[in-house]
């Protein structure tokens, strides 16, 4: 099954101080610091497209099963190299996310079982923004770069045919892709807002799927 993790809202927001910034907002180049809320929820693609037959010149269109998404934090800091160019390190807690599926086949278990996982992710992330200021106040962004994830599930299996209940821990780490988009706005010369919505690639496997999936 080809996962992905996606948020219904976006997820971001952020108040953040230039604390070396120098000149007009223009001009802002130095360290800035922040954080702000997060709201992260996961969703693995079912096999096929919802709708095969509707468009077939474009191929299989994606379908997917979400969980239940929670709220936590992010915390970061940046440098930014003048008008366009920033790096930024963040750290970004996804909260405790519930995964409920009612029959998911476990090759290692050898049969079907109601899968409920806790999923708490948390990912220390090196990107770099992409910026591009409107308007005076007004900045759109990208981001790219690594995030070392690491996440724990608490796994709780009952068989759909003998009832017989399991219940396990499942740690992992590893580094994946991070991608973002975003808006911010200059309250003042040394405030600044943000909205964002990103994606970090991680490992699929503490949610019983069996490919690569993101946390939005």
């Amino acid at each position: 099954m080809k996962t992905r993790m996606l948020s219904g809202l976006p997820l971001l927001l952020f108040l953040g101080t230039a604390a070396l910034a120098q000149g007009t907002p223009e001009s802002w180049r130095g360290v800035y610091f922040g954080g702000g809320g997060t709201y992260t929820n996961v969703s693995a693609e079912r096999p096929g497209s919802y709708c095969d037959d509707c468009y077939p010149w474009w191929g299989d269109l994606p379908s997917y099963d979400e969980g239940d998404g929670d709220y936590a934090f992010s915390l970061h800091a940046g440098y930014r190299v003048g008008r366009y160019f920033a790096v930024e390190l963040m750290y970004l807690d996804g909260g405790t996310i519930g995964w409920d599926k009612p029959y998911v086949w476990m090759p290692e278990l050898g049969g079907y079982y109601r899968n409920e996982v806790e999923f708490s992710p948390q990912i220390p992330e090196l990107t770099a923004l992409a910026i591009f200021p409107f308007l005076e106040r007004w900045e759109v962004y990208g981001r790219f770069g690594a995030g070392l994830w690491n996440a724990t599930s608490e796994q709780r299996l009952t068989n759909v045919d003998t009832g017989e209940v399991i219940l396990r821990e499942a740690d992992d780490d590893g580094v994946g892709f991070v991608v973002g988009i975003g808006l911010g706005f200059d309250i003042t010369r040394a405030l600044h807002t943000r909205m964002e919505f990103q994606s970090a690639w991680i490992d699929g496997e503490a949610l019983n799927v069996d490919e690569e999936t993101t946390a939005d």
